[in-house]
């Protein structure tokens, strides 16, 4: 039982280090989007069709970005949840059904 664990806190770690580095994406592309919307706030409308290409490549990179970032988000929240609930069912599960003994 304490190598399962082990590994089970190993993989709680891991994928709380990969929710970690999704958070962080998702925090760049906020600060990219708020320099386009800003830039989009000062453009003079009159230029406005020579900054389109400009800004519709920006914007699909951030979609893009975005994408992946919750799509791999939302996996690495799955198994880090299903880590801590294997560690709940070992430990708390485990010590429960010892004092039933």
């Amino acid at each position: 039982m304490e190598n399962s664990i082990k590994e089970h806190v190993h993989e709680l770690d891991s994928q709380l280090g990969k929710i970690l580095l999704n958070v962080s994406t998702i925090n760049d592309v906020r600060t990219l989007l708020g320099h386009v919307r800003e830039n989009m706030d000062n453009l003079d409308p009159k230029q406005a069709h020579f900054y389109f290409y400009e800004l519709h490549h920006k914007v699909r990179l951030m979609d893009d970005l975005m994408k992946y970032a919750t799509n791999e988000l939302n996996a690495n929240y799955e198994a880090a949840q299903d880590a801590k609930q294997h560690l709940f069912d070992k430990i708390v599960r485990g010590k429960a059904n010892e004092k039933n003994k």
